[in-house]
């Protein structure tokens, strides 16, 4: 995984390591971090086409939410300190996201 806000300088930094996973011949794919917490977003849906042209794009974004930074504090995880929240309910769907890839 190539993790990659949603900024164009992020995008950028990410084209030297798609470069060396392929000639690696390495799997990848990338994950929309730190993505602003609104429900329609054009940055993130500018980022997540760019960086489908590079290769896959994990789903969904995880979005910048306290959540995450409540965790850290407390050294849990978000599923572990609210696991109904929104930050909890991305993290799963990613896993979910990647889980189906690795079968």
């Amino acid at each position: 995984m190539r993790i990659s806000r949603p900024t164009l300088l992020d995008i950028e930094a990410a084209k030297p390591t798609v470069a060396a996973l392929r000639q690696l011949g390495r799997p990848f794919a990338f994950v929309l971090n730190q993505a602003p917490a609104t429900a329609s977003n054009a940055r993130t849906d500018d980022a997540a086409r760019a960086l489908g042209q590079l290769g896959d794009v994990a789903a969904p974004p995880i979005c910048s939410r306290a959540d995450h930074q409540d965790a850290l504090a407390l050294g849990l995880g978000v599923t572990e300190r609210d696991p109904t929240g929104k930050a909890a309910r991305e993290i799963r769907e990613l896993w979910l996201w990647i889980k189906e890839r690795l079968q």
